[in-house]
């Protein structure tokens, strides 16, 4: 899944926080995008949830969109 930054300067750190988490496969693919993938077994929404989640963590009162589409 995609996710759009809406403060490219938080890029370094969210690509920090999401690297210590061992089921977390993150990839920078473009001016303050990034690729994740979620290793385990979820559902689809689960997944969804989980990611939103993890980002909410990461990024507190920081903005940011999630591409769902494959």
């Amino acid at each position: 899944m995609r996710v759009h930054l809406d403060n490219p300067r938080q890029l370094p750190r969210l690509l920090t926080e999401l690297g210590m988490q061992p089921d977390v496969i993150v990839t920078e693919i473009g001016y303050a995008v990034i690729e994740i993938d979620l290793l385990g077994s979820y559902g689809i929404d689960d997944m969804r949830n989980e990611l939103r989640r993890r980002l909410e963590l990461a990024l507190p009162e920081q903005g940011f969109t999630i591409d769902w589409t494959p």
